[in-house]
């Protein structure tokens, strides 16, 4: 029992993730989350740490967010958007969109709480009623919809999924929300460029924040999972892995991510994507990781094809790379006594072969050859070699013998 004067030691983290939502192929952005996110809770976030100076917190955004973050600022700053529904939000005249813009819009825009989201907001609501009237009659009647509602449900969508802060103070967005209806293509562009500029001020906003030291950024995964990769190889349960296997793989992947994501060790149920490359289907994911799994491991140019097909397979949500590849160097000592020495594997030459294995599988191969030794249990080496996967990733704060 402790003491009514006993304190306790509290740490607020603020944890911020989302899949990649590209087409590999494109570019394109299959769906809006992250932009929607980022001009409400990403930014109403901020304002609050802003207007509260003595708060203290931790924040962390995953690496995959980020990315798409800096994104999303490009495509503003260069006026090529690849987010159709944003993009749909600058098209001058929605009488001339084409039959899948139409259905895009009115699919989306609806897709929020409407007991929080829709329903306050009496001109939204309206929208709303007409869609379920005409739907009603048949999917043909949603053909009669015309420009102006499309423009107007547009708008108000977007302004729905500003953040409250924006809503209270920016006067563009009052005085949108005030007008209320039959938005001209003026008012939707003033209100699209709002959007680009609170994108573009998230994560400078985040950095002056930590700048300040009113919060610590982008830290405690690294901190949390080099600690566990550590303790891996120094209690010995490295050893107990099973080897060359999706099982072994995952209990790789709970043993370092486990004290910081529900879904650590657990195979993905979500589609993700890296630049313009989209990994295994999940529909698919248990038949590849099976026939990954199944593949033969004997020499140096198996176990790289199978870390390869592995790769493609990214069975988890976030932590793939830098499970896999301890994955890896356990499959090489075992099979065939070898390990890699990553402080000896370029990043920019290791991330290039990785992108080509896909097609041919060659240079990861010359690669990874070039650095293989045998200290296989050396503590030294597999040390840095852990800072090194974790500096691919964009990991670099922590150095793992400082933990």
């Amino acid at each position: 029992m402790t003491s009514r004067s006993s304190k306790l030691d509290l740490v607020l983290l603020w944890h911020m993730h989302q899949p990649d939502y590209r087409d590999y192929k494109t570019g394109e952005y299959m769906l809006p989350w992250v932009y929607l996110h980022a001009i409400k809770d990403y930014t109403d976030m901020a304002h609050h740490l802003e207007k509260h100076p003595n708060i203290r917190l931790v924040v962390n955004f995953v690496p995959v967010l980020l990315d798409q973050l800096e994104d999303y600022a490009d495509q503003f700053t260069h006026g090529t958007i690849r987010d159709p529904l944003l993009r749909l939000l600058a098209v001058p005249d929605l009488d001339r969109i084409s039959p899948a813009e139409r259905r895009l819009i009115l699919s989306s825009c609806f897709l929020n709480n409407h007991d929080t989201m829709l329903r306050p907001y009496p001109s939204y609501q309206y929208l709303r009623d007409l869609y379920d009237h005409l739907l009603k009659m048949g999917d043909k009647e949603l053909m009669y919809i015309s420009g102006q509602y499309l423009a107007d449900l547009l708008v108000w969508y977007h302004l729905a999924w500003t953040g409250e802060s924006v809503r209270r103070e920016n006067e563009c967005v009052v005085n949108l929300m005030s007008q209320g209806k039959l938005f001209g293509h003026g008012d939707r562009m003033l209100l699209f460029h709002l959007i680009g500029k609170l994108i573009q001020n998230i994560i400078p906003r985040y950095r002056k924040l930590a700048e300040s030291g009113q919060i610590e950024l982008n830290k405690v995964e690294e901190k949390i999972s080099k600690q566990k990769a550590k303790q891996l190889f120094e209690s010995g349960d490295i050893d107990r892995m099973e080897i060359g296997t999706f099982k072994g793989l995952a209990q790789i992947h709970a043993y370092l991510f486990g004290d910081i994501y529900e879904f650590a060790g657990e195979m993905r149920d979500v589609n993700i994507a890296k630049g313009h490359f989209r990994f295994a289907p999940r529909m698919y994911l248990p038949q590849s990781l099976e026939h990954v799994s199944a593949m033969p491991e004997s020499t140096f140019e198996q176990v790289i094809e199978k870390y390869v097909e592995m790769n493609v397979a990214h069975p988890f949500r976030e932590g793939n790379g830098r499970a896999t590849r301890i994955w890896l160097d356990l499959i090489l000592k075992n099979r065939v006594q070898r390990v890699i020495d990553w402080n000896a594997v370029d990043k920019e030459d290791y991330l290039s072969a990785m992108e080509r294995s896909v097609v041919k599988d060659v240079e990861i191969k010359h690669l990874l050859k070039a650095a293989l030794t045998d200290k296989i249990n050396d503590r030294e080496l597999f040390m840095k070699g852990i800072d090194i996967s974790y500096y691919y990733e964009g990991y670099s704060e922590y150095r793992v013998e400082d933990l």
